[in-house]
């Protein structure tokens, strides 16, 4: 029984283009981060009426925090890709 395939946005003849696993983990990091800071932001909102906050601030910082490794790590996925595409890309390209 083989194992299943993993998810991906792209169909399976662009999944092994070079930047195919940057650009689909940068579409899943940004989601995910919006989703946090719209999360805090509407915890925040809710502070300021009668209701209070929807999150505790422990919770509220361990977002937050997710939030800034999620993006510094994607930084660095980035800054290996450009790496790589200014070593290899003009010689890609020539190929293509």
């Amino acid at each position: 029984m083989s194992a299943p395939e993993l998810f991906s946005w792209l169909k399976p003849d662009a999944r092994y283009l070079p930047g195919a696993q940057h650009t689909e983990n940068t579409h899943d990091a940004a989601n995910g981060i919006a989703m946090l800071l719209e999360m805090v932001e509407a915890s925040d909102l809710a502070a300021e009426t009668e209701d209070g906050p929807s999150m505790a601030p422990n919770e509220r910082a361990t977002l937050i925090r997710l939030a800034m490794v999620t993006a510094r790590m994607l930084r660095d996925e980035a800054r290996q890709h450009i790496e790589w595409l200014n070593t290899h890309g003009a010689r890609q390209a020539a190929k293509g």
